[in-house]
């Protein structure tokens, strides 16, 4: 899988979308990365940060790091968050104008929250993720008889992007799933893989018919209320856009992430199954062809969930690295194999901002393996 086609081509700011780099970075990525190495090194002979909004051994230097990003990238605002899957809170820190209180809106990271709702309603079997929508709606065309929930999730509905964009015109999501389903599809559902959120609204439509209530009560009911979310919303509407509406603040979605990577359990209270946190974390797409390029370059991953990209997955098809990218840059990821989760909030550009969160990314795997190492071997790491 490639990653998501970018949603602009310049950032909130306005600003063109390759500036100059931190000063201790190269412009090339391949570069870059060499040139991070003696900030790297520094960071792996740490330990972690112990208490949230302040900087430990070691996350000094990603505070250091952020700090010259956001001066050289003029941003408004960021925030990071970086925590573990037994709750505790490993680094926190705010910069510019961005406090607890901050709200963005996250774009595509929407996606993940949305199929968290429909795994919710399909694990008290409101729905069922794998029966064709045409046992739920009625006036579905043949071509689209066989489409699955499912399928909306990970993108392998046949439901294309082009021609999409007026469903977000539409008055209600019942409107916008009948608009979506007269589209002619790019391949048969299931067998082809192509990013587009749109086809969620056909989804959450079912949601609602089925359930008798709106999307945002939905919501609320299953993450929202649990979840002591009160900044989170996808909008005062009838049409909300399941793929890409949300607005959070960087506390909640740190919230969403934890209760992911502690199986589904947040503060004592179970809101999803381990069963339905591993359904979200299997690798739907991977096996589907792939219809199209949505970016140039290397591929990047190898497969989507519900949701959710997969950066990496066992034998089994269960991903081990699940990411998202927001088309303004936030970047959420929840790491199985260390146990920590992550999120880096801005309101800014995805393209611009893309080698600077993974390289904040990289900086945290470094220091989490770090203190996951015998104290020998980090005596003798720093002996050399």
């Amino acid at each position: 899988m490639k990653k998501p086609e970018p949603q602009s081509s310049t950032g909130a700011l306005g600003r063109d979308t390759r500036p100059p780099a931190p000063s201790s970075l190269s412009r090339t990525p391949s570069a870059r990365v060499r040139r991070l190495l003696p900030v790297l090194a520094i960071l792996a002979i740490s330990h972690f940060a112990r208490a949230a909004g302040t900087d430990g051994p070691g996350f000094a230097d990603l505070t250091r790091y952020m700090r010259e990003v956001q001066r050289q990238l003029h941003l408004q605002g960021a925030a990071i968050l970086v925590g573990r899957s037994d709750g505790a809170i490993l680094y926190r820190k705010f910069f510019g104008d961005f406090t607890s209180a901050s709200v963005v809106a996250v774009q595509s990271v929407t996606k993940w929250w949305t199929a968290a709702t429909l795994e919710a309603l399909a694990e008290r079997r409101r729905i069922d993720l794998d029966r064709p929508i045409v046992s739920y709606l009625s006036g579905v065309p043949p071509d689209k008889s066989a489409v699955t929930i499912r399928q909306t999730l990970s993108h392998t509905s046949g439901v294309p992007k082009a021609g999409s964009a007026p469903y977000k015109t539409c008055a209600t999501l019942e409107e916008a799933a009948r608009f979506l389903l007269q589209l002619p599809l790019i391949a048969p559902p299931g067998t082809a893989f192509q990013y587009n959120g749109s086809a969620m609204q056909v989804g959450g439509h079912i949601a609602e018919k089925i359930c008798g209530k709106p999307w945002g009560e939905l919501f609320r009911e299953a993450l929202g209320a649990p979840l002591d979310l009160h900044r989170t919303t996808y909008g005062a509407t009838s049409n909300p856009i399941l793929g890409g509406g949300i607005s959070t603040s960087l506390d909640e979605l740190g919230r969403f992430l934890l209760m992911l990577a502690a199986g589904g359990v947040y503060r004592g209270r179970v809101v999803l199954k381990p069963e339905t946190v591993r359904d979200m974390e299997q690798n739907v797409a991977g096996k589907a062809r792939f219809f199209r390029s949505v970016t140039d370059g290397p591929l990047a991953f190898v497969g989507y969930n519900a949701g959710n990209w997969c950066e990496a997955e066992e034998p089994s098809g269960r991903c081990t690295l699940m990411i998202s990218y927001g088309g303004g840059g936030t970047y959420p990821w929840l790491d199985r194999r260390r146990g920590i989760y992550g999120v880096f909030l801005v309101n800014d550009n995805l393209v611009r901002d893309e080698p600077y969160f993974k390289a904040v990314r990289e900086m945290v795997e470094r220091i989490v393996d770090d203190s996951q190492r015998p104290q020998a071997g980090r005596a003798a790491g720093r002996a050399r």
